[in-house]
């Protein structure tokens, strides 16, 4: 990664680079709606670009000081009885895998578990959310979600180019909240 200080931005958008992360909560929006298969009660990610993507920021987050909460959608989950198949779990395995470090999934991410292990983590521990799309708020853009998020984030970033265009409580309401601060 190139210094994230040194690198150009659009005129109005804040870079990784400026902000200060010592000892703050980061929620991190990211794009790891990878492509998956699944063979029997096996899931394979079949191409981790977008994960190996993220990496180098999520690197100078912790380089930083940082505590961090990752956040993504994966697939569309209809129904309950399909939602194994987008969990965020081989996900979380395969980046903890990346970098060296344990990812510690949440399996709602509407809990307080977040506000709770923020506290608590060690060197080469993360947060992940569980698949967004769990929680009807998200796609939603529930104001209530959001405050929720908010209220264990001391600063939000959104790598998750592919996305952005969605008005999902991740992307929309919790950068607004936060911005409020």
């Amino acid at each position: 990664m190139t210094d994230p200080k040194a690198s150009v931005g659009l005129k109005g958008i804040a870079r990784v680079g400026d902000f200060e992360f010592k000892g703050k909560n980061v929620f991190l929006r990211v794009d790891f709606n990878v492509p998956l298969s699944h063979e029997g009660k096996v899931t394979k990610i079949t191409n981790d670009k977008r994960i190996r993507a993220a990496i180098p920021t999520i690197q100078y987050i912790l380089d930083q000081g940082g505590r961090i909460v990752l956040a993504s959608h994966l697939g569309r989950p209809e129904k309950a009885e399909e939602r194994h198949l987008y969990t965020m779990e081989p996900v979380a395995a395969h980046l903890g895998e990346l970098m060296g470090l344990e990812v510690i999934l949440i399996e709602d991410p509407a809990s307080d578990a977040p506000k709770a292990l923020l506290q608590t983590l060690r060197p080469k521990q993360i947060l992940m959310l569980e698949n967004l799309r769990y929680d009807e708020g998200e796609v939603a853009n529930s104001s209530e979600l959001a405050m929720h998020w908010s209220s264990y984030t001391d600063v939000y970033i959104n790598d998750a180019f592919g996305a952005c265009h969605r008005a999902h409580a991740s992307i929309e309401a919790l950068p607004r909240l936060v911005a409020k601060k």
